[in-house]
């Protein structure tokens, strides 16, 4: 007979106990090995299908793998629900001027492009979407971005949208922040520039009239020259506070407006367009809340009659640009910049003013930039404007100053922590000469006292100034022998020495300066040899290299091969002997311009029927020895527009070939 042991209760309990807190041990483990995934599913394979349907070259969305998208780059999600709020996918931005060949090609393949998803529209908590500076092809915005009914902030600059600017972006009633501005190349500053008539354009802003809550608005260089309503619409958003239509094409800015809201603007961009009236209306100068007014080569030649405002009633601006605009010419505006006391930007380029104007900034303690160029004034520097230790801009060239730029620079050097980056009175009266501590002012990055009546020496500390990118110093007349310390500058790429009375031997330190783009050493009395360091290969970036009109003599170093990107060889007029080959020119592939006349210098290529690796447009080989038979080589230059080969000891006839390969030759 089977017995049963009876369990006592505790014993139960027990093992109850035993079995809860192993499962939540289990729990717990399983936890803190694996995270939570956050990212909604259906989001997530919208985020695959913009991958898909965006292209790039360089693979910036490679890392959009793995289950949770919110760790993705560019994706941020809510803490909470996981749902998709913002796409940053905004691509580099190109700056004209401050990129060689290389850096744009690597910056191209940076940009996305392709074509926009419409599965995007399932992120329906959407609020910031920033696809700016990539390369969408001249596609159309699409018109489901005017779905994104959570969206505040959307920003479609310089990506090459092209089209009608949909209307559906008028349903985005939370939007705060609209960016449709596109980057052209390029601005011809002598004309009124052409509408963008290729890119975006819009009929009527009366899609605007629904996003009341829109404080930023920029569509410049979209063409608006039919949108006739675009002052009504605008001036009744309420709570707009940045306003930016530059060259929009825009022909019509009431005199008279009835009050809205550009009263509450801080900032107003209106540059670049010609508006019918010539006349500034003088509303401009009650908008007392304005830190930003750029009107530049909007060409107003006055103000409305019965304007009794001016600067003074505008204490916030911290930036002021005028340039193109006569209106300024009168003393009631020029007089008002002293109580500008906020003021950090100041442009008052091309505005013909021939009044004196320097003094009027003294008490301008906290401006950075100013910029007074292409304009009459006649007036010495005042001692006051080396006070304005903030400034790192100023630009006073294509004007009539005088003074001694010894004082001003000097007075710049006793700043605290000198600030000054671009230094340019290009074509002034200014004398004096650089001063021992110039090295001081270690944050310049251009100097351009070109075209003044300078004397004396460069000095050594100039080598201090590793920012430098470029230094011009062309027609005056400055003497002695360049400092060795020139080839610290690493960052040089632009240097003008030309027509002054400079001295001695070109230092073989230049030769190091690998980003150079630029030399220009022309009309001197240097002499000795060119060195071999120009040629061996460290000047790699040189386009352009002029040593004419001095006195150097030696021959030329057969290393010149390696300055590859060369396309301006300039050694006209000087004492160079010895013999050129094809050796010289195997990797000169982009040379367009070869001026090696009034030198003894003798071609001698021993290869029957050579044909040069460049296409050259000029060739000054006089006085050279080319002879004594007709150079076949030249037959092959089919972009020739300019020739002289004489006095080179050609005894040949000119052959017929010559005649119908360049019938309109200048020789």
């Amino acid at each position: 007979m089977k017995t049963h042991t009876i369990l006592p209760v505790s014993f139960f309990s027990s093992c109850l106990w035993f079995l809860l807190v192993s499962s939540l041990c289990n729990f717990c483990f399983c936890d803190l090995n694996s995270d939570p995934v956050l990212c909604i599913p259906t989001e997530r394979l919208a985020l695959i299908d913009l991958k898909i349907s965006l292209t790039n070259h360089a693979y910036r969305l490679s890392s959009w793998a793995g289950k949770d998208c919110c760790s993705w780059p560019g994706v941020v999600c809510d803490n909470i629900t996981g749902h998709v709020h913002e796409i940053h996918l905004r691509g580099p931005e190109l700056i004209n001027g401050l990129y060689g060949t290389n850096e744009i090609e690597e910056t191209r393949k940076q940009r996305l492009g392709g074509t926009i998803s419409p599965s995007v529209i399932k992120l329906s908590q959407l609020r910031y979407l920033d696809l700016s500076c990539n390369d969408f092809g001249n596609g159309s915005i699409p018109a489901l971005t005017g779905s994104f009914q959570n969206l505040i902030h959307l920003n479609l600059s310089c990506s090459h949208f092209r089209a009608e600017v949909p209307h559906q972006l008028g349903n985005l009633s939370t939007l705060r922040v609209l960016d449709l501005h596109d980057c052209p190349n390029y601005i011809d500053a002598y004309v009124v520039p052409p509408t963008n008539l290729e890119g975006l354009h819009s009929k009527s802003l009366v899609w605007l009239k629904n996003l009341q809550g829109l404080q930023y608005l920029d569509m410049g260089f979209t063409d608006l020259t039919n949108a006739s309503d675009w002052f009504p619409v605008v001036n009744n958003l309420t709570s707009l506070q940045e306003l930016h239509f530059s060259l929009c094409g825009l022909n019509r800015l009431l005199s008279n407006p009835t009050t809205g809201s550009f009263t509450s603007l801080i900032a107003l961009d209106l540059s670049y367009n010609y508006f019918d009236s010539m006349m500034l209306p003088g509303w401009i100068f009650i908008l007392r809340n304005l830190t930003l007014l750029d009107l530049t080569y909007c060409w107003f030649r006055g103000v409305t009659p019965g304007t009794h405002g001016g600067f003074h009633n505008m204490p916030s601006l911290r930036t002021l640009i005028l340039s193109g605009n006569a209106f300024v010419l009168s003393s009631f505006f020029l007089n008002g910049l002293s109580s500008l006391s906020n003021l950090r930007r100041l442009d008052f380029s091309y505005c013909d003013i021939s009044s004196p104007i320097l003094g009027k900034l003294q008490n301008l303690s906290l401006i950075e930039h100013v910029d007074l160029s292409e304009n009459w004034m006649v007036e010495e520097i005042p001692k006051s404007l080396s006070n304005l230790c903030n400034i790192t801009t100023l630009i006073l060239s294509f004007n009539e100053f005088s003074g001694n730029v010894s004082e001003l620079l000097e007075r710049f050097c006793d700043c605290e922590s000198p600030k000054l980056e671009i230094l340019d009175f290009y074509k002034n009266h200014l004398i004096g000469q650089l001063p021992e501590r110039l090295g001081n002012l270690k944050n310049l990055i251009s100097i351009d006292l070109s075209f003044n009546q300078l004397t004396g020496a460069i000095p050594e500390s100039i080598g201090q100034l590793s920012k430098l990118y470029s230094l011009q110093l062309q027609n005056n007349s400055l003497t002695g022998i360049l400092p060795e310390r020139l080839g610290n500058l690493k960052n040089l790429s632009l240097i003008d020495l030309s027509y002054n009375q400079l001295t001695g031997t070109i230092p073989d330190s230049i030769g190091s300066l690998s980003l150079l783009w630029a030399l220009w050493f022309s009309n001197n009395r240097f002499s000795g040899s060119i060195p071999n360091t120009i040629t061996i290969g460290g000047l790699s970036s040189l386009n352009s290299l002029d040593l004419s009109n001095n006195k150097l003599n030696g021959s030329l170093p057969e290393s010149i091969e390696r300055l590859s990107n060369l396309q301006e060889l300039i050694l006209d007029h000087n004492s160079l002997t010895g013999i050129l080959m094809e050796n010289h020119f195997v990797n000169l592939k982009s040379l367009k311009y070869l001026w090696v006349g009034d030198n003894k210098l003798v071609f001698k290529l021993n290869v029957n029927n050579w044909i040069p690796p460049f296409k050259l447009v000029q060739l000054s080989a006089g006085s050279c020895s080319l002879g004594p038979q007709f150079p076949s080589w030249i037959q092959s230059q089919t972009n020739l527009e300019w020739l002289d080969v004489s006095n080179t000891n050609i005894s040949d006839t000119i052959p017929n070939w010559f005649w119908t390969t360049f019938p309109s030759v200048v020789t």
